[in-house]
């Protein structure tokens, strides 16, 4: 009854992703401030959820998603200039994706989905909710 509710029960996905593997990229994540009196982006190395700095936004590429997390404290210049370097950063990638196949999505601090923390190895979802 309940697969018939779904249509049907269909093959699990068994293909396995694996980091030798041409199609396997590593996560990349990137620092987009104006702190210093320009708009600046700056790649941060063996990241975690620590490194997510509330007054700036940050762009996380996965390759097919590239993320622009919206700290709460950004100001509308990061979010301007974070959004139009992500967009940049696909159009000119050399690997053959394209903008018509990454999905760019705009998430803010506190309302981050499974797709973007599972990238932050020990995320903490309590983290930004004020013990609420």
């Amino acid at each position: 009854e309940f697969w018939e509710a779904l249509g049907g029960q269909g093959p699990y996905a068994t293909d396995v992703l694996k980091e030798d593997d041409d199609s396997y990229h590593e996560p990349r994540l990137f620092q987009c401030s104006n702190n210093r009196g320009y708009f600046y982006v700056e790649e941060v190395f063996d990241f975690d959820q620590e490194d997510l700095i509330e007054e700036d936004v940050m762009i996380l590429d996965t390759y097919s998603q590239v993320f622009v997390w919206i700290g709460s404290g950004a100001n509308a210049t990061e979010k301007k200039g974070a959004l139009e370097t992500a967009l940049e950063y696909i159009k000119t990638d050399t690997s053959g994706r394209t903008v018509d196949d990454t999905s760019i999505l705009m998430i803010k601090q506190g309302f981050e989905p499974p797709p973007f923390t599972c990238h932050f190895i020990g995320w903490d979802a309590d983290k930004w909710s004020n013990g609420k």
